[in-house]
């Protein structure tokens, strides 16, 4: 039991500085700091893989745990108590970093249109004249330039 208590508190502290991540990218995101953003990203990637190899040993823990028979007194009852709380814990911080992770998803992805938007602007690409709403096609009779030059 105290293994798990153990992994379940490495895991919360991972959980943590991947949320601290979270801000930092966020702001990196809103800054346009492209440099700072990339390594946060790898750091987070590292993080991520010492939270993944705990959750396969907690799960290997669990498995070899269900399988011996324990006999249960006051000691494992405060012990299974101190583990649900830290589960608990754990669920609230992975619930919020999916949150985070989300917001900067979609901070990205404006981000990447952005940057479409002015490549297609700089590289003159035609673009219909009409408007139609998501999901139907709105092909111009005529297509014109973004920027038609005039001298």
């Amino acid at each position: 039991m105290t293994e798990l208590i153990i992994m379940l508190k490495a895991q919360i502290t991972l959980g943590q500085q991947l949320l601290s991540f979270g801000d930092l990218q966020k702001q990196y995101l809103l800054a346009g700091d492209a440099k700072n953003s990339a390594d946060v990203t790898m750091k987070t990637e590292q993080i991520i893989n010492k939270f993944s190899l705990l959750e396969r040993k907690k799960q290997k823990l669990l498995q070899d745990h269900s399988e011996n028979t324990i006999n249960v007194n006051q000691n494992s009852m405060m012990s299974e108590d101190t583990v649900s709380q830290l589960e608990q814990r754990l669920r609230m911080i992975v619930l919020e970093l999916k949150e985070k992770n989300a917001k900067n998803s979609s901070l990205l992805h404006k981000t990447i249109e952005f940057i479409n938007f002015n490549i297609n602007i700089i590289s003159q690409t035609v673009a219909d004249t009409t408007y139609a709403p998501k999901g139907t096609s709105g092909a111009a009779v005529c297509k014109k330039k973004m920027f038609d030059q005039i001298i």
